[in-house]
């Protein structure tokens, strides 16, 4: 897990769990004490506020990812209906705030929550904020994952590959459009498993490129091996930047043999990128699919050739679908 998917993990678990005002609220009852009582609507709003965190976590623990963040985060037992519902009703029982003050669990539940919510801030501003430069009027940004295939790690030859490709492939495109585009800068570069780049670029030319993307993942996507090829062979003729050129060329606005070198760089360095597992970060986040499963049928088609079976590739499509 890369640093920052682990900010960001656990920066939605807390924003799920409504951390920050449940801590406020046991640091204000902690803050009054003595003899002042305990007011209906906080008893509620403790309620309300014990169930986000009890919801925060069993949501969190049928992650297969965030479930291995509870223990560290000392949330787990908090995803315990019984445990929550016996924290719930020794508050509300309780007629004097300084009883709640002097409970150990409550106020080690809101130092807890205090310090874990300190680490995201601290963790955002180290890490995120330093990332988050702005970005110049006409750039644009354009992040992207590079799979490791369930391998464990991206081959450094691979990562040099990727970013090769990506140059020429914005270059072409700047030319593509007739545009004057600055020179293709990298934001970072996260690893982990897989790695994650963001690149900065003219915004046409990043635009572009993010369109050809998600382009070609609607063609492959659902694509068995034996139509992986036949999706390949017709992409570039659907590409809105070939049409473009071809729009240019027909107005004498470009020159044709140049088009149809640039139509063939395009498509190329596009496949290249699909075949190394290649992907922009917003494509496919938000649904349940295998995305490294679909890579690997496009590497195989693209640099393994016979080396990988229809039926082999067939017989992981089955093995991966869901039952019916």
């Amino acid at each position: 897990m890369t640093s920052i998917e682990f900010i960001v993990r656990l920066s939605n678990i807390l924003s799920r769990a409504r951390a920050k005002e449940l801590s406020d609220l046991l640091a204000g009852i902690s803050s009054v004490g003595g003899a002042t009582p305990v007011i209906p609507n906080e008893k509620d709003l403790f309620t309300s506020l014990m169930f986000a965190l009890r919801d925060a976590v069993t949501t969190a623990a049928r992650d297969p990812i965030d479930q291995e963040l509870l223990p560290v985060l000392g949330l787990a037992h908090y995803g315990d209906a019984a445990f929550v519902g016996q924290q719930i009703a020794t508050f509300r029982s309780a007629s004097q705030k300084h009883g709640i003050a002097a409970n150990p669990d409550f106020m080690m539940l809101q130092v807890h929550l205090r310090t874990l919510q300190d680490v995201v801030d601290g963790l955002r501003k180290a890490v995120l904020e330093s990332k988050e430069t702005p970005v110049l009027a006409g750039q644009g940004t354009f992040d992207l994952q590079v799979s490791d295939y369930d391998e464990g790690a991206v081959p450094a030859a691979r990562l040099a590959s990727v970013l090769d490709d990506l140059r020429n492939l914005y270059e072409d495109i700047g030319r593509s459009l007739g545009s004057e585009t600055s020179a293709l800068r990298i934001r970072y570069i996260e690893s982990g498993s897989d790695i994650r780049i963001s690149l900065e670029g003219a915004g046409d030319a990043i635009r572009a490129i993010s369109d050809l993307f998600s382009e070609a993942w609607e063609r492959i996507r659902n694509r068995r091996h034996r139509d992986a090829t036949a999706a390949f062979a017709s992409l570039r003729d659907g590409m809105e930047a070939v049409a473009e050129l071809r729009k240019r060329v027909k107005d004498d606005d470009f020159p044709a043999d140049e088009a149809a070198r640039l139509e063939r760089a395009i498509s190329t360095r596009l496949e290249s990128l699909l075949s190394q597992g290649v992907l922009p970060q917003h494509i496919e986040a938000a649904e349940s699919f295998d995305r490294d499963r679909v890579l690997r049928t496009v590497r195989d088609v693209k640099l393994l050739g016979a080396g990988t079976t229809e039926e082999a590739t067939d017989a992981e499509s089955r093995r991966d679908s869901p039952a019916s």
